[in-house]
């Protein structure tokens, strides 16, 4: 960042990025001098325009700077100064070594802080009085008293310690520093002129140069020319005039200000063009870029944690929740911590990014710890959690796997505190109480920080410190206490050294204190505003709202005696300085933030400050505005800030987006807060840009939260539903790349807008917002892929619910024997148990294997069986071990069981071979035996034996794909017991199943000479025999299928060729109906539905179930789908770029009847 340097004449005024802490004499010396800011110079001038002052002024007061060696002073005149020196500085034994003090200003004119603008002027032109005085006595004794370095450092102004400051930079000044410089070259023949002493040193008394003063500037201008090229140095000349510089009356000066203000500009420009040509700047529309950006900004949100704790175990993982604002929302601690277990464990994962997912994932991932990795996590301060989902504390486990620990502590003082919730989830003794501090403990801290900070107190000082901690023994009121003992002298009488008694009445003591030093609305608004903030308030954001702010600017015009148009930032600088360690800067949306300290300071703020509702909603709408731009503060009638969604940098074709979080999280949360929900709809809900670069900045879970708190209040807007539900549809797609926002939008609303019509003219269209949004999708920022009708499935279809836990893929699932539970094995080299009742994990299994293909489960869910290649195990979970293997096989096994559980059965695929376990006694082999294919049956190498998953008595149902018959294979026996062959002569066998009163064969049949149909033949399972045919649709293409418990419905999947989409259908066993009941936007390739409530499936890649609860659609006759009655499916069969239009492409249908 540039720094600039503006000399006027001999007077100076400096432009740096940030201004840090000045010397401690220098601010000292300045010290409650409210509203000045300005050099030494400046205050002698404001002095000598003071009438009053004026009187008081003799000759004797000449500021030149002249030797002491030289001059010759009465012992009176010695005598004199010394009783002032003595008068304002005193030795302060406090210190270590003792040191000389200013006093304050309100030592002596205690009217300096009087609410009345006249008495405290007079105090102020009083203090001006006693500044010059001490002024001059130290530039003629200092260099002889301290040394003529000391000196200089005593005596430099705040102007020198910036332009010092500002020249200190990494590499040459000359690529980050420029200085404009002004000279007025007639100057020195207007010295008697009013505003004159504004732009030269003019001596108090007469119309002359200040000889001393003048010669010092003139060294401090030459300083700035030895350190800075003359290049970087730019000079312009201006005359005096009759009216002075006045742009209005000077036109050199108006000339001087355009030409100033062009360069400026110019300078400016080319300095971040020549930043940016010299870096890399990353394409961020890359999908992939983008997800690494994510992935530094949460290795930054660890090593913000790490860095509180060095030197511990990195199985350690600390989370100092309110460190950070990002830290403060339990979603995003959450995921911080599982990709931080993952990379401890070594785990390649894809996490899901909504609360419920990371739930079930952290917790899957805390079973990856081991007895020589234990897992330790720690995390301090529950109760700074933010707001969002209600602070939710029930991810955290109630009971831990093996080798974990985990560590919370929360405050029992904050209104907010979480204790209650805490012992709801643990067990009573593993709540600790943590002890308040003993006499003894107290004694030893207090003597630690004193030794460590240089400082000793009086024996009075330090027994009431000590009585009062002892009083009040919490670690947070003994840091508060002893910081106010700083404020302590050696000199302080005995009714000046105070504590409150309590934490409450210490920090309500510190907010009076404030506002009695720098104003009562002024410390009353800022206190809001960082109390009110989401994670934080921003500096600029904080002096822009107080700018806007009537009352606070009119407090520091009646008060301060000075008209600004803004508010002043050196009076923040002495406000935070004031605040001290209860005011902190953290990160927070990739930017830093100042806010309390402690949670407790904002409960106090909170009572007040912020007592009624009307004005929290004030303050929330005030925030909203200047997020949006509605408001901002002005100068010359234009707007000084701007708050874009994001920044855009350009280089050549790339472009690159620094995105604005403060706008993105800021402007929804306040639009929330402030109860202003149609201003949330229509700036941010209905806003596609706000939208899409909330997507890209966070992710598309942030903007369903913001639908969510939305839709709470309005309840009726049926577009928040829709769009809710849109995304949800869309949120596997976004999370990977938010910028086919638009295409999802169009892809899946636009069929639902265009049908809109009002029921009779002037009636309102259904969907009030939706057609908006839509039209600004077709106007990207970003270049998208723009659908021109439906072409996604659209929402309002059966919802889908996701069981997530596994840390990979999805590779098996299959249905217990008892309960409503399932069984899923993934590439993680788990296997979990789920209770469907509360879609949790109930056992996980480690290391079962990463490529199970198969799952049966036997002997009342004690004993799992799986097939992982050519091969198959047996585990016990009880024992948690295999107690059966089997390997070796050329061919593919496929396992079943019948006599619930007791036996197991091993089909191979591309094969005649089955074998029988008996699983009671000890897997031993019962049986194996060579079933014999119909003539003309094919038998395939893969996928060619179909078997039942479940049985009755001891049979289970086998067939050979594309054949006409299946078998009914008895366990006992060994044997097939009988055959049963179609009703049809054209038919091939697609599946078989079993109920407790059918056999199911699944054939597919041609139909009109066109189509094939599905048709399913049902066997009596007491005596063989043919009683009924089920049949399907055209549309029916059979991947997989299911039978429920009851046996009362037969589930299947359906897979629309040349589309991305499945269908679930169903058909009623007694009443032959059948339905199609919803779409699903992919392909599975496994699942289970043995009870109509929980449709489960999982498709290729993905590591969480989806589930349907059917049972809702059951009933709905308009999904009924008859042989005569076919569906319309559409699917997209080749896409062909027009040739004239290449931004344009068509596609080429395959209609399917």
């Amino acid at each position: 960042m540039s720094s600039g340097v503006k000399l006027d004449g001999t007077k100076e005024a400096v432009l740096t990025e940030k201004t840090e802490h000045v010397d401690d004499n220098q601010t000292d010396t300045s010290k409650e001098f409210l509203g000045t800011g300005k050099s030494s110079e400046e205050n002698i001038t404001e002095m000598r325009d003071n009438k009053e002052l004026e009187s008081n002024i003799s000759d004797e007061q000449d500021l030149s700077n002249t030797s002491p060696l030289t001059e010759h002073k009465s012992a009176a005149e010695y005598e004199k100064e010394l009783r002032l020196l003595n008068q304002w500085y005193r030795l302060d034994e406090n210190y270590v070594p003792s040191v000389y003090s200013l006093q304050p200003i309100s030592t002596f004119y205690k009217d300096i802080f009087s609410k009345d603008p006249v008495r405290k002027q007079q105090a102020k032109s009083k203090w001006l009085s006693s500044f010059q005085k001490l002024h001059k006595i130290l530039q003629e004794y200092a260099s002889i008293a301290v040394g003529q370095d000391t000196a200089s450092m005593l005596l430099k102004t705040v102007l020198q310690q910036e332009v010092d400051q500002g020249l200190c930079v990494h590499g040459s000044p000359e690529d980050h520093c420029h200085c404009f410089k002004r000279d007025i070259c007639d100057l020195q023949f207007n010295l008697s002129r009013k505003q004159a002493s504004k732009y030269i040193d003019v001596h108090p008394l007469k119309p002359e140069i200040n000889i001393g003063m003048y010669e010092a500037h003139q060294n401090f201008i030459k300083s700035i020319y030895t350190r800075l090229h003359h290049t970087n140095i730019y000079e312009k000349s201006i005359s005096w005039g009759k009216r002075g510089i006045d742009p209005a009356s000077n036109r050199s000066r108006a000339y001087y200000l355009e030409r100033l203000c062009n360069d400026f500009q110019k300078i400016v420009i080319t300095h971040f063009s020549r930043l940016i040509k010299s870096k890399k700047i990353p394409d961020v529309l890359d999908a992939r870029r983008r997800k690494q950006i994510l992935q530094i900004h949460r290795d930054e949100e660890i090593l913000e944690h790490i860095q509180h704790c060095q030197g511990l175990d990195l199985r350690v993982i600390i989370r100092f929740i309110g460190v950070t604002g990002e830290s403060r929302n339990v979603r995003l601690v959450l995921l911080s911590l599982c990709y931080q277990i993952a990379d401890i464990y070594q785990i390649s994962i894809n996490l899901s990014e909504d609360f419920e997912a990371l739930v079930q994932e952290f917790a899957s991932l805390l079973e990856f710890a081991t007895k020589d990795k234990a897992l330790l996590i720690s995390l301090d301060g529950l109760d700074e959690l933010s707001e969002e989902y209600g602070a939710d504390l029930s991810w955290i486990p109630t009971k831990l796997p093996e080798n974990v620990y985990f560590m919370v502590s929360t405050s029992t003082e904050s209104n907010c505190s979480c204790l209650k919730a805490l012992k709801e989830i643990g067990v009573e003794q593993n709540i600790l109480q943590i002890p308040s501090l003993t006499s003894t403990e107290i004694n030893h801290l207090i003597t630690c920080w004193l030794k460590r900070d240089c400082r000793i107190l009086s024996t009075y000082q330090q027994q009431l410190l000590i009585e009062a901690c002892v009083a009040c023994p919490l670690p947070l009121y003994m840091f508060c206490a002893y910081k106010e003992s700083f404020l302590w002298t050696s000199f302080s009488l005995e009714t000046e050294v105070y504590l409150p008694p309590d934490l409450s009445k210490m920090y309500s003591w510190l907010m009076e204190k404030m506002e009695k030093n720098h104003g009562e609305q002024v410390i009353k608004r800022m206190a809001a505003y960082i109390t009110l903030s989401k994670n934080g308030i921003a500096l600029e954001e904080l002096l822009d709202l107080l700018s806007l702010d009537e009352t606070v600017m009119q407090e520091i015009t009646k008060y301060q005696k000075v008209s600004v148009l803004a508010f002043p930032q050196v009076l923040w600088m002495k406000i935070q300085k004031d605040f001290g360690e209860h005011l902190v800067e953290q990160r927070s949306e990739n930017t830093y933030v100042f806010s309390w300290a402690h949670s407790f300071l904002k409960h106090i703020c909170m009572e007040r400050y912020l007592k009624t509702c009307d004005l929290q909603l004030s303050l929330h709408a005030a925030f909203a505005d200047y997020y949006l731009g509605h408001k901002a503060p002005k100068i010359n009638g234009e707007m000084t800030t701007s708050q874009p969604l994001a920044w855009v940098l350009k280089k050549e074709s790339k472009v690159s987006y620094v995105f604005n979080l403060r706008k993105l999280v800021g402007t929804s949360y306040h639009l929330i807060k402030s109860n202003n929900i149609p201003m949330l709809i229509t700036e941010c809900l209905f806003n596609y840009e706000f939208l899409l670069h909330k997507a890209c900045a966070l992710s598309v879970i942030s903007i369903e939260e913001d639908l969510k708190a939305a839709a709470s209040v309005e309840r009726t807007l049926l577009d928040l539903n829709l769009l809710s539900e849109t995304l949800k549809l869309s949120k596997k797609v976004l999370l990977k790349d938010p910028y086919q926002l638009a295409s999802q939008l169009i892809g899946r609303l636009h069929q639902i807008v265009a049908a809109d019509k009002p029921v009779a003219p002037g009636d309102p269209k259904k969907y009030q917002h939706l057609p908006a949004l839509l039209s600004q999708c077709q106007e990207s920022s970003t270049p998208v892929l723009v659908p021109s009708t439906t072409c996604l499935l659209a929402p309002g279809g059966l919802l889908c619910e996701l069981l997530p836990g596994h840390m990979d893929k999805i590779t098996a699932v299959a249905e217990t024997q008892k309960d409503l539970m399932v069984v899923t094995a993934s590439q993680d080299g788990t296997l979990k148990y789920w209770d469907l009742n509360t879609g949790k994990a109930t056992l996980t299994l480690c290391g079962a294997g990463k490529n199970i293909g198969s799952i049966t489960v036997c002997q009342e869910n004690r004993l799992v069986a799986v097939t992982e290649n050519n091969s198959f195990k047996i585990w016990d979970l009880s024992l948690g071990k295999v107690i059966y293997k089997a390997d070796g096989f050329p061919d593919t096994p496929i396992l079943t069981s019948a006599m619930n559980g007791q036996f197991l059965l091993v089909f191979f695929d591309g094969s005649l071979l089955v074998k029988v376990f008996d699983l009671t006694d000890s897997c031993q082999l019962l049986h194996e035996a060579h079933i014999s294919a119909e003539d003309d049956a094919p038998v395939h190498k893969n996928h060619s034996v179909l078997v039942s998953k479940n049985s009755v008595k001891d049979y289970v149902l086998c067939a050979y794909r594309s054949g006409k018959e299946a078998m009914v294979f008895s366990a006992k026996k060994g044997q097939v017991t009988a055959k049963l062959t179609s009703q049809e002569s054209v038919v091939a066998v697609e599946g078989v199943a079993i109920t407790k009163e059918y056999f199911l064969v699944i054939f597919r049949c041609p139909f009109m000479g066109q189509q094939d149909i599905v048709h399913i033949e049902l066997f009596s399972v007491g005596t063989f025999v043919y009683t009924h045919t089920l049949k399907g649709c055209c549309n029916d293409f059979i991947s997989t299928y299911f039978i429920n418990h009851l046996g009362s419905h037969l589930v299947a999947f359906s897979s629309i060729p040349n589309t991305s989409t499945t269908e679930i259908i169903i058909w009623n066993l007694e009443s032959e109906e059948h339905k199609h009941l919803a779409k699903l936007p992919s392909v599975p390739v496994g699942g289970v539905c043995s009870d109509l409530h929980y449709c489960l499936a999982f498709c290729d890649g993905e590591n969480c179930l989806q589930s349907w609860n059917l049972a809702s659609k059951i009933n709905d006759q308009s999904l009924t789908v008859t042989a005569n009655k076919p569906k319309k499916i559409s699917g997209i069969q080749d896409i062909v770029t027009i040739q004239n239009y290449p931004r344009q492409v068509q596609k080429k249908d395959c209609s399917l009847i």
